[in-house]
């Protein structure tokens, strides 16, 4: 989740003479970005509740070309744990829940539920498997209605470790959490979070549920020269840990507000932040040297997002995306806190390796495996090589060495080997920590 280090330097303000040079440079780092269709989405920078910095780019539809507003918004994805912790800190407050209530209060059939915590939902320390990890999620993400539905299959799936003894990032753990906040309060997740959270907090661009599915634009994949829309997934099944949609704006007011001590208390925010291993409650520490931020990232369908929250100056930054593409987020970061830190960096260049026919004759070809009932057609298409799985769109695999192929957008990893007469004999695919060998045909 947390896979890169953010550059963090000296604090620079508005009454900073070279300010204005500072969002210059900015907006040209996101117009470089947008030429190279690297990037699709807003980005937001708060300091002291004052909006510092925003800026857009791309389209809220590809078709129409019709360009993104600061009014749109997005889904964030597991961003929204952030949320979820914040409202069960605030149950806390209230006295409805424990930070050491057990799980089996709420739902006994799941595995060790008398000895999981809230606090180790919270932490991701509770065992419990993540249901989007589990092979069957892909089935039902877009059309399943009914979280109880997920909590029977949560149910069925043997721990992964003891509770309480490591860590293990998992959605599991957030739509119980949100599940359990309804038990309490008798009231909808959404119905809590805009009466605690949303409202008093004048978060007028934050959503979620089926008012989030209304008003977000769409999202899309970029592959290779081709624009690919997302699908859906249902909110009832991204509950808790990914059904929050806002425009970026929202996003780092929200995160500003927290840790301003306006949506939890100091003692709560104190529990929320007590790190170990860079692992809080619904949020991860973001160090570098003796800096350190605060935040979460979030992926859902074809949407990216990231926030960050900086304590040593009291500022805020938040970028959403609705395109998927080969540009890794976490790059996208560094180049925006770089520069706003003046750090000296150098715009990305963004190469296409071009393959004519005879360097794409190493690898093209049909493979099969015996490990999966799957055979995949290696091609070459405007001078890039494709790959296609039967009865599956074909995809762009972008070099990364000789021997070495991904398509980021898929986590999927092409490795050939055992080179004979000018060709690849098999490759491993490497996607969602499995192993899959397969050889030429």
């Amino acid at each position: 989740m947390m896979s890169k280090i953010f550059i963090l330097l000296a604090f620079m303000s508005l009454l900073f003479p070279g300010f204005g040079q500072t969002t210059d440079s900015l907006k040209k780092y996101v117009e470089h970005l947008t030429i190279h269709n690297s990037f699709s989405g807003q980005i937001a920078i708060v300091q002291g509740g004052r909006l510092l910095f925003s800026t857009t780019a791309g389209f809220r539809d590809v078709e129409s070309k019709k360009p993104i507003s600061m009014d749109d918004v997005f889904r964030i994805g597991s961003i929204s744990k952030t949320y979820t912790a914040a409202l069960i800190f605030k149950l806390i407050e209230k006295g409805k829940l424990n930070a050491k209530t057990t799980l089996d209060n709420f739902f006994p059939e799941v595995a060790n539920s008398k000895r999981i915590t809230i606090e180790m939902m919270l932490r991701h320390r509770s065992g419990i498997r993540s249901y989007t990890e589990q092979m069957d999620y892909p089935e039902y993400h877009t059309q399943l209605k009914n979280s109880e539905q997920i909590v029977k299959k949560i149910e069925t799936y043997p721990p992964e470790f003891d509770p309480g003894a490591q860590y293990k990032y998992s959605n599991s753990n957030y739509l119980l959490l949100a599940l359990i906040a309804e038990k309490v309060m008798k009231k909808s997740y959404c119905e809590l979070l805009t009466e605690l959270i949303f409202r008093s907090n004048k978060l007028k661009n934050t959503f979620c549920d089926d008012l989030c599915i209304r008003r977000v634009i769409p999202s899309f994949y970029h592959i290779g020269d081709s624009i690919i829309p997302s699908t859906i997934t249902a909110s009832s099944v991204a509950k808790g840990a990914g059904n929050i949609c806002a425009n970026a704006s929202d996003v780092a007011l929200f995160y500003q507000r927290l840790f301003d001590g306006k949506i939890i208390k100091p003692t709560s925010l104190s529990d929320m932040v007590t790190f170990e291993n860079n692992v809080g409650a619904g949020i991860f520490q973001v160090p570098f040297y003796n800096r350190k931020g605060y935040g979460h990232g979030g992926k859902i369908d074809a949407f990216r997002s990231y926030a960050i929250y900086f304590p040593d100056d009291g500022l805020s930054l938040a970028i959403v995306s609705n395109v998927e593409n080969d540009f890794d987020l976490n790059d996208i970061l560094i180049g925006l806190l770089s520069i706003w830190y003046g750090i000296p960096y150098s715009f990305p260049e963004f190469q296409t390796v071009n393959f004519s026919a005879s360097d794409a004759e190493y690898y093209i070809g049909e493979y099969t495996s015996n490990e999966i009932p799957l055979s995949i057609d290696i091609f070459l298409k405007n001078q890039q090589i494709y790959a296609q799985a039967t009865g599956q769109a074909a995809f762009p695999l972008k070099m990364e060495d000789v021997e070495k192929f991904s398509f980021k957008q898929a986590g999927i990893v092409l490795e050939f080997k055992d080179l004979r007469d000018g060709k690849y004999q098999g490759f491993i695919l490497r996607q969602g920590g499995y192993t899959f060998h397969f050889i030429r045909k």
